[in-house]
């Protein structure tokens, strides 16, 4: 949604001031509770069901259109500036510590490792912190379109 949201932009479905006073507030807070891991579900589906109302049924449908899938917020990362790192292919993750390899090849793989950095999801840019700049990115949207 959030992303479909910050797609609108620029279309005849983009959102309004009216309705970016609401939303910002609305993001806002779903932002807070997804950060807080004492949230209640309960919580997040309320703040989520108050952004759906207040959008209009031609947002929700052209949004709905998109059919964004993950490749599309993987795009959208990179335009913002976040590196994505995924696992060497035809590379299997190994537990432990590469037994059964040699010398040469523990060195080897220790060095790619080093070079892809971590892997999607995980520390050093992962899921919440990519979360938050799509988060921010549409809030600040939100809040120059409720200064118009």
């Amino acid at each position: 949604m959030a992303l479909g949201s910050l797609r609108l932009e620029g279309s005849a479905n983009a959102v309004t001031p009216e309705q970016a006073q609401e939303l910002m507030l609305y993001w806002q807070a779903l932002k807070a509770l997804s950060a807080d891991s004492t949230a209640a579900t309960e919580e997040t589906t309320a703040v989520q069901t108050q952004i759906v109302e207040v959008m209009t049924p031609e947002q929700l449908e052209a949004i709905a259109a998109m059919q964004l899938i993950d490749a599309d917020l993987n795009e959208f990362y990179v335009e913002q500036g976040v590196e994505l790192t995924t696992p060497e292919p035809g590379v299997t993750p190994q537990s432990g510590r590469n037994s059964g390899l040699s010398q040469e090849e523990r060195e080897a793989a220790r060095a790619t490792a080093e070079a892809l950095g971590p892997p999607v999801g995980t520390g050093g840019g992962g899921g919440a912190e990519r979360r938050d700049i799509l988060l921010d990115t549409l809030i600040e949207l939100l809040g120059q379109r409720a200064a118009e």
